[in-house]
């Protein structure tokens, strides 16, 4: 009986056994093959990763390459017309197509991350927008500074020291016109820039904007005070570009003087004795004689008086910049010089008793407005 028990319950015991024995082979078994799905999916997975980073790779190139080719070619059809001697535009598309011509280069449009990478990309687009300006301007540039030569033998001025913003509507003036265009968009910026700048700074990305202007005049004051320059601008200070870009911030203080006095003055309103002290001024070149002209700024409104004196102040800052780097005030054109220096307006209405509350704030910006604007002529002319 004792022997039977025993025998039951060996049995009873093995049988016991015999599943959960079988479970953990099985277990073993299916983590094994776990395991190598895992692997697959991950090799997968690192396959999907790889064809998903060149994609993006290929889009990046292919929008790279389309931004390239479109700021190229619309900077190709203003060349052909900015920088050519024989084109016939007159100053307000001259202008224009300076502006477009300008707005076109590939930094402008520059829409990448402002990484490490990403700045070093962009400073490199803006590097060539220097250099291809140095280069596109250069012929325009040479012609305007040659020196006229009499009898093939004596050297007088070049155009470039003869030229005047007064007077450039004659046909065979475009590369007056041009070079005058240019110095005086220099600072313009695309809006896409300023677009890139809010994409970055959501992902906690600093980006500046910047104009062709800052680079030029941050590289002379680098180079004044001894300071390191980026590639930008080292580009600006190569000898040939430097003096360039030094004569278009001249030309840029002398076309925005002149624009300042645009709508401010009236040349069909001299006198008589006027106009033959001006026609004597030119006949001498300056030596006798004087432009006087009748200023109109108390008769205009006060966004046009606004208008006068963001253009004199921007004159006044170049002015302000180039005596700084040079040690040097440059002169103010001549013609410009002496309507400045000679230019008559009757205040005696900024004096009168207002009448009313309104009169009163309108004189004292009138009063005001004047006063800026005197300031700002006298600092010009020093």
């Amino acid at each position: 009986m004792q022997k039977t028990v025993t025998t039951l319950l060996f049995m009873a015991l093995f049988s016991s056994c015999e599943k959960p024995l079988s479970s953990m082979k099985e277990m073993k078994e299916t983590t094994k093959e776990m395991k190598e799905i895992t692997k697959e999916m991950n090799q997968k997975m690192d396959q999907t990763n790889k064809k998903m980073d060149e994609t993006n790779q290929n889009t990046s190139n292919l929008g790279a390459a389309s931004r390239h080719g479109f700021s190229e070619d619309k900077r190709n059809n203003k060349r052909k017309v900015l920088f050519s001697n024989t084109a016939q535009l007159d100053m307000g598309n001259t202008l224009t197509d300076a502006k477009i011509f300008l707005l076109a280069f590939e930094y402008q449009i520059w829409d990448g991350v402002a990484d490490k990478e990403g700045l070093q990309e962009r400073e490199r687009l803006i590097a060539d927008a220097i250099s291809e300006l140095h280069q596109s301007l250069n012929g325009t540039y040479e012609r305007l500074k040659a020196k006229k030569k009499y009898l093939g033998l004596i050297k007088g001025d070049s155009k470039l020291e003869e030229m005047t913003p007064l007077e450039l509507d004659d046909l065979d003036k475009q590369d007056e016109r041009s070079f005058y265009a240019i110095a005086t968009t220099l600072h313009v910026i695309d809006l896409l820039q300023e677009r890139n700048i809010d994409q970055n700074k959501a992902q906690g990305l600093k980006l500046a904007p910047i104009s062709l202007y800052d680079v030029i005049t941050n590289a002379l004051a680098k180079e004044k005070t001894g300071a390191p320059l980026t590639v930008a601008e080292q580009a600006v200070l190569v000898k040939d570009a430097k003096e360039m870009f030094i004569d278009l911030l001249k030309a840029r203080m002398d076309f925005l003087s002149a624009l300042a006095l645009k709508n401010m003055v009236d040349e069909e309103a001299m006198g008589i004795k006027d106009q033959a002290q001006g026609l004597l001024f030119k006949l001498t070149e300056g030596s006798f004689g004087q432009l006087k002209l009748d200023s109109e700024f108390n008769e205009v409104n006060s966004i046009t008086r606004k208008d006068i004196i963001y253009k004199l102040q921007g004159a006044v800052v170049v002015r302000d910049f180039l005596k700084s780097i040079t040690g040097e005030a440059p002169r103010l054109n001549k013609d410009l010089a002496s309507i400045y220096m000679n230019l008559s307006f009757d205040d005696g209405e900024l004096v009168e008793i207002p009448t009313s509350e309104k009169m009163a704030k309108s004189l004292g910006e009138k009063n005001q407005d004047l006063r800026q604007w005197d300031n700002l002529r006298q600092r010009l002319l020093k």
